[in-house]
This record gives C-alpha cells, sequence and structure tokens, in this order.
C-alpha cells in the first residue's frame, strides 16, 4: 500500500511541477471562423437542436462561444470552448469527437504529463478512484485518495 502512495504522489508531483509540453496557438481569425461556420452548420443539420431549448438560449452559447475565441488560444484553450458549447446543446451525439484527432492532437490534448493516472469521483468529501490508468494496475477502483502530497484530500 505503502508503494502505491508514493506511486501516486510521485505522480502528482510530476503533473504539478510539469510545464505543458508544447502549446500550439491558434489565432483569433481562424477560431471566429471556425465558429462560424459551426454555427451555420448546426442550424442548418441538428435535428434536435431545440429539444432542450430555445432559438434564444442557443444564440446565448453561440455568443459565449464567439466570446471564449475572442483572442488567439492555445489547442487547448479551443478544445475546451468548443467543448463547452457543445455540452451547452445539451444532446449526447453532439461532442468534440477525441477518437477523430490527428496524433499530435492526441498528444498535446490528451496525453500530457498534466493528466492523473485514474478517474476519480467525490464521495461525501472522499475522493473515490473510479477507473486505474496505470500500466501495473496500482490503483483499483474503490481506493480511497487520503492525501496528495502529504495535504489531506477532505482539506
Amino acid at each position: 500500500m505503502t508503494r502505491v502512495w508514493t506511486h501516486l504522489i510521485a505522480a502528482l508531483t510530476l503533473l504539478w511541477a510539469a510545464n505543458v509540453c508544447s502549446q500550439t496557438l491558434i489565432a483569433a481569425r481562424g477560431l471566429q471562423e471556425d465558429a462560424r461556420i459551426l454555427r451555420e452548420a448546426i442550424w442548418a443539420l441538428h435535428p434536435g437542436l431545440n429539444r432542450y431549448q430555445t432559438d434564444q438560449q442557443v444564440e446565448a452559447h453561440f455568443k459565449r462561444l464567439q466570446q471564449d475565441l475572442s483572442g488567439d488560444r492555445t489547442l487547448r484553450e479551443a478544445y475546451l470552448a468548443f467543448s463547452r458549447f457543445a455540452a451547452a446543446l445539451q444532446c449526447g451525439h453532439t461532442y468534440c469527437n477525441y477518437w477523430n484527432q490527428n496524433e499530435s492532437v492526441v498528444q498535446e490534448l490528451f496525453e500530457g504529463t498534466d493528466k492523473l493516472p485514474f478517474a476519480f469521483q467525490w464521495v461525501e468529501r472522499r475522493l473515490v478512484i473510479s477507473m486505474d490508468a496505470t500500466v501495473e494496475g496500482l490503483l483499483p477502483a474503490g481506493t480511497e485518495v487520503l492525501a496528495i502530497d502529504g495535504r489531506r484530500v477532505s482539506e
């Protein structure tokens, strides 16, 4: 068990200490154009756009997206802005598809050193691991993390 916590503390220390690997910067002009094309496509093609919200609410989501993309953004920031927009539509079929990205995008967005080697849930102020992503299987589902780098997670 001590070995598990040592690995966890080491992984989290690296996570916090690491600079973000490479950060691709995307010009605001290109992002705004992407948002404009998305807006046209969504209004023309999305079959359930008004299932859970009004036209005005959808327009408010587009306005927020335009604001979120008002300046140059890193690839991560742009992906997050488009993901937030898609989530706001409340359609499980509309999302930024992580399966269709090229290798450099996958590496920058999803495989950096700033990722935890597990998924977790907060259960009554307790951090409980729900999925172990370590190769060694060090953190089985249900494991409770009590402290990270000496700091109790309940704090």
